[in-house]
């Protein structure tokens, strides 16, 4: 995996030498280029809604659903057609970097807990967009973009750790461990440390969640020459978990679907 960062970041680097080598003073499409290449970059805010169909709350391990958002980030390849003065059309490869956790939060006071699930997961992004631009000055426009992503997991692990403790039946417990979300492979340890008691938890050769994964977007971009500074909204609008997982844990009928609020910055030559 880091073989393969390493190797998308030479080109990323190439493509951007190229770019200044090639780069225009004004924001106004030339006649005889109709596509634009560049490198682009973004730091985002994730989270997901998860919910189940009769009304339930929770997640993989815990009977909650209080996910918070966290930084993540996104860096690649854009393309730009240009097919007219005002619409452009949008493409691009990204690596696509998600983060978000559930945190557990009992509903009686006689119950304290600490647990929290952190959620990491890195994705193969491929947008279509299509914007319409407003040229303020020769140098400066405004545009209204939005489209939609399609997105293919190439990592995705949750972690877990913490404990809780029950002042009124004394029961108190730990949980440790990781859990793959694409392949399923995990240990998650729950001790009794009033028994000492081991138990691994999720023993399951399903996968929690899918690797497709996809939604809409919408936002606009601030355009000064070469330069887009964007803020961007992404839904995700299929559900990506995985059932067969779900089911086996007598959780069936669970929704999930993500969302992220990104700001970017896009170089186009």
């Amino acid at each position: 995996m880091h073989k393969s960062i390493a190797v998308f970041v030479c080109l990323l680097l190439a493509c951007l030498q190229y770019g200044v080598q090639a780069q225009t003073d004004t924001i106004s499409p030339q006649k005889d280029r109709k596509w634009k290449f560049g490198v682009q970059i973004s730091g985002n805010f994730s989270n997901v809604n998860s919910k189940y169909k009769d009304g339930r709350e929770g997640s993989i391990l815990l009977n909650s659903d209080n996910f918070t958002p966290q930084i993540g980030g996104c860096f690649g390849f854009s393309a730009e057609n240009i097919m007219s003065k005002n619409w452009h059309l949008h493409t691009g490869l990204l690596l696509s970097y998600k983060r978000y956790k559930n945190e557990y939060l009992p509903v009686v006071d006689y119950v304290k807990s600490d647990i929290v699930e952190s959620y990491q997961l890195l994705y193969l992004q491929l947008p279509f967009q299509i914007s319409y631009r407003f040229p303020i000055t020769k140098n400066f426009g405004i545009a209204i973009i939005g489209g939609v992503q399609i997105m293919f997991g190439l990592s995705g692990k949750m972690s877990v750790r913490g404990e809780s403790r029950n002042s009124e039946t004394d029961e108190k417990y730990s949980l440790s461990g990781s859990c793959n979300l694409f392949t399923g492979s995990s240990k998650v340890i729950k001790t009794d440390l009033n028994r000492e008691e081991i138990t691994n938890l999720l023993q399951n050769s399903e996968a929690p969640f899918n690797r497709i994964n996809g939604g809409i977007n919408l936002g606009i971009d601030f355009i000064v020459k070469f330069v887009r500074i964007g803020l961007l909204w992404e839904q995700g609008l299929n559900n990506f978990a995985n059932q067969k997982f779900w089911d086996k844990n007598n959780t069936n009928n669970y929704l999930l679907r993500d969302w992220s609020f990104a700001l970017s910055m896009k170089f186009l030559f």
